[in-house]
């Protein structure tokens, strides 16, 4: 099973602050908050949510179905009689912080049929409702700007730091079901985990991208053997999540890799990259280029060099590539 939280480390925050740049506070339970827990701070009965998710991620239940289940237990927690002694927990949590504010806000939620329950109730229909609009399959093949465009008019993600709050649980998820598509198929699955904060907004900066359009923080990528094998992942995806395909692409320098965009049904979109072996082989060299190159003006003699450098590596990787992969690629 994949690594259900994602550590401080790879997402690329200090030990000593949460995932919104706020001052770390002591952990509960072992383990860092996730989902729809922004603070690290979390008031009892999300502390209960998040030990069923837990629970039920470490007994082998799908990681993504887990954070649903374990939020949506809670919230009939609170509607039962154990909404009593949780919603008094909460409230004791909230005076301890000392503010009015917080205390005000969870004093109701102690009362049946009062706030809580009403907010609660509001919050279940609009998961079973944001879940049973959801529909998987291969909604793009091709040129996929304006499904693109859709899907970031939707997006729940305002800002750099909302990918991180559902991006533990969908990346585990992705890595779950790939490495299952992986060993049938045979082939590799590549797993970088998800992409370092720093990066992101580093893209944001540079391309002037809104964070609602940046698609590869939760992230991953196969190795195929044939182009046929590259055809069946795209329908398997497509079968759990809504899917962007993008087809077999080249970049100027001749780089080559197919491109499935991944929506999950909580408006996330992640990316899955297709490498035949050849372009798999070279692909960290090219990387290396193209990092120290991307931030270099289009006509500074070390970024020439490098695209120069980046197009012989890859017209080694088209070479050492099948005929049957060539003509994929229409080479």
């Amino acid at each position: 099973m994949a690594e259900f939280v994602s550590s401080r480390a790879q997402l690329g925050l200090p030990e000593d602050y949460d995932r919104n740049n706020r001052p770390r506070l002591p952990d509960y339970g072992g383990f860092v908050p996730f989902g729809e827990l922004k603070a690290l701070d979390p008031k009892p009965s999300e502390r209960f949510g998040d030990a069923i998710t837990h629970v039920l991620s470490t007994i082998g239940a799908d990681n993504y179905v887990a954070g649903r289940m374990g939020r949506s237990l809670r919230d009939l927690s609170l509607l039962s009689p154990l909404g009593v002694p949780l919603g008094l927990a909460d409230l004791k949590h909230a005076m301890d912080k000392g503010t009015v504010a917080d205390v005000m806000f969870n004093a109701p939620a102690i009362v049946p049929g009062g706030r809580g329950t009403v907010l609660t109730l509001a919050d279940m229909a609009r998961q079973f409702k944001g879940s049973a609009s959801f529909r998987p399959g291969v909604l793009s093949s091709g040129d996929a700007s304006l499904i693109k465009r859709d899907w970031a008019a939707a997006s729940p993600i305002k800002s750099i730091e909302d990918h991180y709050i559902h991006a533990p649980e969908n990346q585990a998820d992705l890595a779950d079901y790939a490495k299952r598509i992986a060993d049938e198929l045979g082939i590799a699955w590549k797993d970088p985990g998800i992409k370092n904060i720093e990066r992101v907004r580093e893209k944001v900066d540079l391309n002037g991208k809104a964070p609602s359009r940046i698609n590869d923080v939760v992230r991953g990528g196969f190795v195929v053997k044939t182009p046929e094998q590259a055809e069946e992942i795209a329908k398997r995806f497509g079968e759990r999540y809504q899917i962007a395909d993008e087809l077999w692409h080249a970049t100027p320098e001749g780089y080559i890799d197919r491109k499935l965009l991944t929506r999950f049904p909580n408006g996330q979109v992640g990316e899955v990259q297709l490498w035949n072996e050849p372009f798999a082989k070279y692909k960290d060299q090219g990387t290396a280029l193209y990092t120290e190159a991307r931030t270099l003006p289009n006509d500074d003699p070390r970024k020439l060099q490098l695209d120069a450098q980046a197009r012989a590596l890859y017209e080694q990787a088209l070479a050492e590539s099948a005929p049957e992969w060539r003509s994929v690629f229409g080479r």
